[in-house]
């Protein structure tokens, strides 16, 4: 019992319980062995109904028999089919000397309902499109991020609807049809990032452009807009000191994207706003008051911008 309050009260979506909730966790979990090569959640299978918490060795994360992560001690799986009650999209499989945790569903759901246990899922589901990213053939998207240009890079992401429709013509399914054009996006707006900094020189801050909304989830349609953000750091210089240069960046980019066919947010939704570039302190009040505004804004801002997903 203490060996698994300790381990628990060690790694999210546990670490910031009170000391009470950590005991009824570790009473509701039990450990157990894994002989290596077993399935323990198979792909397409039945729903997990427990949490899985590593305690010794490491697991396979299978896609299609294809190997695409290695979690190992400390870390969790299971936490997404066992909240949504959906068919696990991935197989689970035991490595060497594995030995788990397994927290009752029960007990696991209410700890991911608590704000430690949402950023906890956030994370997972964040971890779970890049690497989807990674698996995805990049044929347009390579071709996009090789081009020498700015106007090369547009043209090239042009292509884009020609891309979707081909892949409609061979049977993919909506999801990798979104994950194809978000790809895409990606590589466009890394490519202008990179032409606009040549143009105006090296940013003043240390900064970060984020996707958001159905381009963080890669969940893109052809009828897509833009909808990104920025966070910069000036340090101990006011935010205005610094700005200037990041809304000309902004400008360039959104520009370019609405040139390659990718349209302007009508919401405002882009860095080109002062709502959507802000300092990370800024960002920070910005956050915490959304959360506390029942209000239209507070509900609509948060649901745009908690999905939020960096691309340079």
């Amino acid at each position: 019992m203490q060996d698994a309050a300790d381990l628990i009260a060690s790694v999210p979506p546990f670490d910031s319980l009170p000391a009470g909730t950590l005991a009824e966790v570790a009473s509701a979990a039990r450990s157990q062995r894994f002989e290596a090569g077993v399935t323990i959640l198979a792909q397409d299978g039945p729903p997990s109904d427990a949490l899985y918490v590593i305690g010794s060795g490491t697991v396979e994360i299978l896609d299609a028999a294809r190997l695409i992560d290695e979690p190992g001690v400390g870390q969790a799986f299971g936490e997404l089919s066992l909240l949504s009650g959906a068919r696990p999209s991935a197989t689970v499989r035991a490595g060497a000397d594995l030995v788990c945790l397994v927290v009752d569903g029960e007990v696991a759901r209410r700890v991911l309902s608590t704000a430690g246990g949402i950023a906890f899922v956030q994370s997972s589901l964040r971890r779970g499109v890049l690497q989807s990213l990674e698996r995805e053939p990049r044929s347009l998207a390579d071709a996009i991020e090789a081009a020498g240009d700015r106007q090369g890079a547009i043209d090239a992401a042009l292509k884009i609807p020609q891309q979707a429709c081909g892949l409609v013509d061979d049977g993919s399914d909506a999801a990798k049809v979104g994950r194809e054009i978000g790809a895409s996006i990606d590589a466009l707006t890394r490519r202008l990032l990179t032409f606009s900094i040549a143009e105006l020189g090296e940013p003043p801050a240390p900064w970060a452009w984020m996707a958001l909304g159905s381009e963080a989830r890669l969940e893109q349609a052809l009828s897509t807009d833009q909808d990104h953000a920025l966070a910069f750091d000036p340090g101990e210089r006011p935010d205005a000191q610094v700005d200037p240069y990041f809304a000309s960046l902004a400008e360039r980019v959104t520009a370019g994207l609405e040139a390659a066919g990718i349209p302007r947010c009508t919401g405002d939704a882009m860095a080109i706003h002062p709502l959507m570039r802000r300092s990370v302190a800024a960002w920070s009040g910005a956050f915490k008051g959304w959360m506390t505004d029942l209000g239209p804004e507070g509900s609509l801002l948060t649901s745009v911008v908690f999905d939020h997903r960096t691309i340079a």
